[in-house]
């Protein structure tokens, strides 16, 4: 019975230091994290009015003559750049903007 005794010192002596050890490292372990706010701001852009719409097509006119074919294609023309330079412009805005930030997780 002598040894069991100095067995179960020895035991209880180790939970002690066990324990000691436990309580020591979780010390080192520190305060946690300030939580950190996110605020996230979506700026929209907003597009000039004269970008949101084409000049209509050319009225038909008399096309008796190869001129007035000729001034109808011109016509016809200028309306397509107008709207090509407008779309041109839209899609400019739209690459140029700065990226919309993610929320971190």
């Amino acid at each position: 019975m002598k040894g069991f005794g100095r067995l179960t010192l020895v035991g209880v002596q180790l939970v002690v230091l066990a324990g000691l050890i436990a309580l020591t490292l979780s010390g080192c372990a520190g305060a946690p994290p300030p939580l950190v706010q996110t605020r996230i701001q979506v700026d929209r852009v907003s597009l000039p009015a004269g970008l949101l719409s084409c000049e209509g097509s050319p009225a038909l006119g008399d096309w008796s003559q190869q001129s007035a074919v000729a001034d109808y294609i011109v016509r016809l023309h200028e309306a397509w750049a107008d709207c090509s330079q407008d779309v041109a412009a839209i899609a400019h805005i739209e690459t140029s903007a700065p990226p919309v930030p993610v929320a971190a997780k």
